[in-house]
């Protein structure tokens, strides 16, 4: 189980309803290839959401992550890993209501999603596939690559589980692809996300609400210095609207780089992130351009 009582991670702008609860759920493991779990928790899309945010090297996830995460769902989850020679390969399944966090209201709708890793050269070091930066300094090359899809159907929010409530259901699919190498304190992670939809707008008495339909890339690298806990980052995140929804005045394209620098004092449990980013943002309905530098610090004391 796991709560939350900051603001943003409440959810109450977007539903009206102080969200608390995050994760609430119970895991079986049937045989050590294959675990189910039911209840509420995040489905098995893309990377980086999947990566908890104790483990993350930066303060903050991407805008690629922002906008096309499916985040958590409440339903069943099956897992199932199976070796090949030296490759592993894990499957990961969910049917979930596709409404998010604490759905109230059923809209008669249902999610599927499912993803597949590949590690050719065998697992990493103590799940670190699933860590931002390489604190294990693989010895040797190690490397992940994944592909997910989710299937949203009679979806009642922007993004599926995320993003404010839409006038009425619309359909949506997201697919995502990401890799990630590690060896010898350097980390290379990419991912890719793309989301379609049919009907992707959906009038509104007061304004046009429609579903975050489009493609978003990230590159992100670092580098644990030799025989040291400082670790330098660069990380370089597109987004661009589907071209339909460029139309919109609320709708933005973004490009975002950014250069940071990590203090590990007792790995991810214990450290200090900070980042500098410069973001620009395009609206082509109003044919104007907008740029912002950001600073940010984040400082991490866990378990």
């Amino acid at each position: 189980m796991q709560l939350s009582f900051a603001r943003s991670d409440m959810d109450q702008e977007n539903t009206g309803i102080a969200n608390v609860l995050r994760d609430a759920n119970v895991s079986w493991q049937f045989t050590p290839q294959l675990a189910a779990t039911i209840g509420q928790g995040k489905l098995p899309g893309n990377r980086q959401r999947q990566i908890s945010s104790g483990d993350l090297q930066s303060p903050e996830r991407s805008p690629v992550n922002a906008l096309f995460t499916v985040d958590r769902d409440v339903g069943l989850f099956l897992a199932y890993a199976r070796d090949i020679g030296r490759a592993r390969v894990v499957w990961r399944g969910a049917l979930s209501s596709g409404e998010g966090r604490n759905p109230s209201v059923g809209d008669g709708g249902v999610a599927v999603t499912s993803r597949v890793d590949y590690l050719p050269f065998g697992p990493f070091t103590d799940g670190g596939d699933y860590v931002e930066g390489d604190q294990a300094r693989e010895p040797s090359l190690k490397v992940s690559l994944g592909v997910a899809v989710s299937r949203n159907d009679r979806a009642i929010r922007t993004g599926g589980q995320l993003g404010p409530l839409l006038p009425a259901p619309r359909g949506m699919t997201t697919y995502f692809a990401d890799a990630l190498l590690k060896r010898r304190g350097v980390a290379i992670a990419a991912e890719y996300a793309h989301r379609v939809s049919p009907a992707w707008v959906a009038p509104g008495a007061a304004e046009t609400r429609a579903v975050y339909a489009g493609q978003g890339l990230s590159v992100q690298a670092s580098w644990l210095l030799p025989r040291s806990s400082w670790e330098p980052i660069l990380r370089v995140s597109i987004v661009t609207p589907a071209l339909a929804l460029q139309s919109l005045p609320a709708v933005e394209s973004v490009s975002e780089q950014a250069v940071g620098l990590t203090r590990y004092v007792q790995g991810h449990r214990v450290k200090v992130t900070t980042d500098l980013l410069h973001s620009r943002f395009a609206q082509r309905s109003l044919a104007k351009q907008r740029s912002e530098w950001t600073l940010r610090m984040g400082f991490e004391v866990g378990i």
